[in-house]
């Protein structure tokens, strides 16, 4: 023992040092331990280095599983939201799940219980987006083929009287000009603007086309031609048609037919569908099919010349022939409603499959309506609705349009009328006016 007094150590135990004579508490002497021998020390250490850490049992890892299915729920609302278009209870619920991850993150610590519910919470969350996205999928096990409802009523008969039938398109103005951007050598689309200067005699122009011999003029027509079509893309109809007169002069047929486009719609210069007739088969007898298609409108309208669908078929068969594809859909629209001659729903059917697999959306949109309502082919409305889509996507205003129209009334697919609303402003967005007034009556 060793006195704490005086600091000497005894073999006996004692309560009172035999030295000092002092009362004590035995104290038990401190063994230092005995270090290895110095040629171990290198195999001690490198086994230390070389031991796995130590694993804490802790709760960081399960903590964090709430910021993460929350993070993971902000995330996908805000890409829903996008894809259909901006949708605001999407973007809602991605704040929401945002701020429920905010508030876990912060927390640090929770319950097993408050884990648990989390789990539950995104596995039920998971499963019933599964079952929303499996329903959209789904067709509808009724479908009524009224006509009254057809969300492809622009290819309808108007009743009563055949010369109000229009083109394809949503109204006389968008119908003359349905025609799709090209270079140097066919018609640009939609022409419109202001007024400008009427074009001098056809006669005059062709004789004074003619006359022009040079490469460097040639090229110059060109040029011009060309920065035409880039005015008439901006919509600056006003600039675009002195140009086009200039082209036209020059004996460039795609000038003439844009510039007859222009005026029977009356966009750009002063209505006048005779002399629109004239510049379009002036266009359309030299061989140019843009020309073609502008006088089969015009027959098919009755404007500046008598109302003709028979001679619309035969203008738009021969430019389908040619290969311009809005030639094949313009047929097909005819043989659809039975203008002209008679009502071919399968000729129709191969002539929107031709204009779509050869890259004329509106011809996609034509065969989606077949397969919509059953006609021709064994219905299939979700074929329908991915032909919509397709021609939709590729900025075909009226794919949009059946697709809203879809999604508003419920009929053919789940009702969702915000994502009717998303797919109208496109198509109203791209000119389709009856698209305008659904999305004017939805607001």
């Amino acid at each position: 023992m060793l006195c704490h007094a005086c600091g000497k150590e005894s073999e006996e135990i004692f309560k009172f040092c035999p030295h000092c004579g002092s009362a004590t508490l035995p104290v038990t002497a401190v063994i230092e331990p005995q270090s290895p021998p110095p040629e171990v020390m290198p195999a001690l250490e490198a086994a230390t280095e070389e031991s796995p850490p130590t694993l804490i049992v802790g709760a960081n890892g399960t903590n964090r599983i709430g910021t993460y299915v929350f993070g993971a729920f902000s995330v996908i609302a805000l890409l829903v939201s996008l894809i259909k278009g901006i949708v605001p209870i999407y973007l809602l619920e991605s704040a929401i799940w945002a701020g429920a991850a905010w508030y876990w993150h912060r927390k640090k610590t929770h319950s097993e219980l408050a884990k648990a519910v989390v789990i539950v919470l995104a596995a039920l969350i998971a499963i019933g987006e599964v079952i929303q996205i499996a329903r959209q999928f789904d067709t509808p096990k009724e479908a009524t083929a009224s006509r009254a409802a057809d969300p492809f009523d622009k290819y309808a008969v108007p009743p009563g009287n055949s010369a109000s039938l229009t083109s394809p398109s949503s109204d006389d103005a968008s119908a003359a000009s349905a025609v799709s951007p090209v270079s140097s050598g066919e018609a640009s689309p939609s022409l419109g603007g202001t007024k400008a200067a009427p074009p001098t005699a056809l006669s005059t122009r062709h004789e004074r086309a003619s006359d022009v011999k040079t490469h460097d003029i040639r090229g110059h027509v060109r040029d011009q031609l060309r920065e035409a079509h880039r005015l008439d893309d901006l919509k600056r109809y006003d600039e675009a048609a002195p140009l086009y007169q200039k082209a036209c002069d020059a004996g460039e047929m795609d000038g003439c037919a844009n510039l007859g486009v222009m005026y029977t719609r009356g966009l750009g210069v002063a209505q006048d569908y005779e002399h629109g007739r004239k510049l379009t088969q002036l266009a359309c007898g030299a061989g140019n099919m843009d020309g073609c298609t502008g006088l089969g409108r015009l027959y098919q309208t009755g404007k500046g010349v008598p109302l003709d669908n028979a001679q619309a078929r035969s203008v738009y068969e021969k430019v389908c022939d040619s290969g311009k594809m809005i030639g094949c859909f313009d047929l097909g629209t005819l043989y659809l409603v039975g203008q002209g001659g008679a009502q071919d729903y399968a000729k129709a059917f191969m002539l929107f499959q031709e204009a779509c697999n050869g890259g004329e959306m509106s011809g996609c949109t034509g065969l989606g309506h077949l397969y919509q309502y059953g006609n021709g082919v064994s219905q299939d409305v979700v074929r329908a609705r991915g032909l919509f889509e397709k021609a939709c996507d590729s900025g075909e205003s009226m794919g949009c349009t059946n697709l809203g129209r879809m999604y508003e009334s419920g009929e053919w697919v789940t009702r969702n009328v915000p994502r009717a609303i998303s797919f109208y402003k496109r198509a109203c967005g791209g000119g389709e006016q009856s698209a305008c007034r659904s999305l004017s009556s939805l607001h």
